[in-house]
């Protein structure tokens, strides 16, 4: 199981036992939820307007792209592109390699 925080932290946990597996501190409290692709990198964005893809084994940021305001909302995935909306009134698309 995943899950985001106002702590900063995205943590997963094993769904047998609840052991914590890993934890993340990002630069921003997460109000939305973690999707996971289908490659399986965690997709979530922060309240400090960047979006992350982290690794599923070991939580590490594979990558990120900062946008100019906050993210809250929950990001879609469809295909191969992510899409996601910013407090600075603008919505956005990450195709492939971008992401």
């Amino acid at each position: 199981m995943l899950t985001g925080s106002t702590s900063k932290y995205v943590t997963k946990v094993a769904a047998a036992d609840s052991a914590m597996l890993w934890s993340t501190k990002l630069d921003g409290l997460t109000y939305s939820s973690p999707v996971q692709s289908p490659d399986g990198t965690i997709l979530i964005g922060t309240a400090a307007g960047r979006m992350v893809g982290l690794d599923p084994a070991a939580g590490t940021v594979r990558w990120s792209y900062q946008a100019s305001g906050t993210i809250h909302a929950t990001p879609v995935l469809v295909g191969n592109r992510l899409y996601f909306g910013s407090t600075d009134r603008n919505f956005y698309a990450l195709v492939g390699a971008a992401m």
